[in-house]
Parts: C-alpha cells; structure tokens; sequence
C-alpha cells in the first residue's frame, strides 16, 4: 500500500501521522507468515458471510502486540488458550476452545497465546482484496 494511505489511516486512527506504526499485509487462501514472527494466517473466502474471514494459527508463548483495527472485530476460538489484555496490559478475558469475543472499531487489544492456539476472526465492514489477497491492516499503538 502506497505511503499516502498509511498516512491518511494513522492520522484518522491517531490523530497524527505514524507512517511506521500501521503494517498491511496481504493474506492469500494459503496458510502464509504472519506479522515477522512464526504465526501464521489465511484469508477464508466467502459470498455467504459478511465482511473478512481470517484464520490464525499461533504458536505457544506468542505474543500479537497491542494493535486495532478500523472495523468491528470477531472471532471464534478453535483451539487453544489465550489471554486477552488492553492496551496497558491489564487482562480483560481468558478464551479456550469454544469462546468468541469481539472488539469494536479502533479498540486497543493484544492476544498472548498460552498453548498452539486457532482463531477465526470476522472483520466488518470487509477489507479490500487485491490480486495478492485480503489487505489486512493492523495499526499499532505507540
């Protein structure tokens, strides 16, 4: 994505530019790396459910930092536990197999996965997609 968009995005979400701070990423149907680290996400076509369909697998002990998104957030635990925490750390649930949560538009949160962990994360509005996939967009707080 052209610098001039994360410019308009981080100032809309921040205030002020923070070109340094907002990553997109696209996210093909193939289970592809994710965010520089070892976890891994796949974008889930569908023509049935509204909105971006991701799937995100992450290892034991990691961590996906404080971070939010421009649209609703929802998602569903596959597998694994994991702790919810806001932007200051402060624990705000403990999901396991079976649980959902949501967040709203530019809500702060962080996930620390506790054992191999699966999500299914809806975002809505949809994101765009390119040629090369979903073009997911994560801002990170300062």
């Amino acid at each position: 994505m052209p610098d001039f968009y994360k410019r308009i995005i981080n100032a809309r979400v921040f205030g002020r530019e923070l070109p340094d701070k907002l990553t997109i990423e696209p996210i093909g149907p193939e289970w592809t790396a994710f965010a520089g680290s070892d976890d891994r996400a796949r974008y889930v076509p569908s023509d049935i459910v509204p909105g971006s369909v991701v799937d995100y697998e992450a290892q034991e002990g990691s961590l996906f930092p404080v971070h939010l998104h421009d649209r609703r957030e929802e998602g569903h635990v596959l597998g694994g536990p994991i702790t919810v925490r806001d932007h200051k750390g402060q624990a705000l649930m403990t999901l396991k197999t079976g649980d959902t949560f949501s967040f709203e538009a530019e809500e702060p949160h962080e996930f620390l996965f506790h054992g191999p962990s699966l999500l299914r994360i809806r975002y809505t509005p949809a994101f765009e997609v390119s040629p090369e996939g979903l073009l997911l967009w994560t801002a990170f707080r300062p």
